[in-house]
């Protein structure tokens, strides 16, 4: 997943293919230009996956859903309902997730994670109106 939060692009997660090898990420990355870009952390507390979706509201970024295995790979498919969020320093000239951790979300968005969304692929994520929405996506 890419997204903007704060000055800075942030890049999350996502697969590699080698042949049929599959490799999925949780690596995170942060760039204020798009040419250099800063490793962020290699323990974040979600599953490596793909197809996740992303965004930013209230102040938080928001890691949702996505793909653990399959697609081209000889393993059964295994999709995500998960929700991680992480506080963004909002300081001025700060990178926004500078001294923040991701954790598991509570609240109103434990329900989606504890079966009130089916878990899926692909899915989009955005801020709007107060709420955050996420939508589309494929079961398989």
């Amino acid at each position: 997943a890419c997204l903007r939060a704060g000055a800075v692009v942030v890049l999350m997660g996502g697969r590699m293919h080698d042949g049929d090898a599959i490799t999925y990420m949780k690596d995170v990355w942060t760039s204020t230009d798009g040419v250099s870009w800063t490793k962020y952390s290699r323990s974040v507390p979600w599953s490596a996956r793909g197809d996740m979706a992303a965004a930013v509201h209230d102040d938080h970024l928001y890691v949702l859903t996505g793909i653990l295995t399959g697609i081209a790979s000889s393993s059964p498919v295994s999709l995500l309902n998960d929700v991680y969020k992480l506080p963004l320093n909002t300081a001025a000239g700060v990178n926004p997730l500078s001294g923040q951790s991701f954790a598991m979300a509570s609240g109103a968005m434990s329900g989606f994670a504890s079966g009130a969304a089916e878990p899926r692929a692909g899915a989009a994520a955005v801020s709007f109106g107060g709420d955050l929405y996420v939508m589309g996506g494929c079961s398989i």
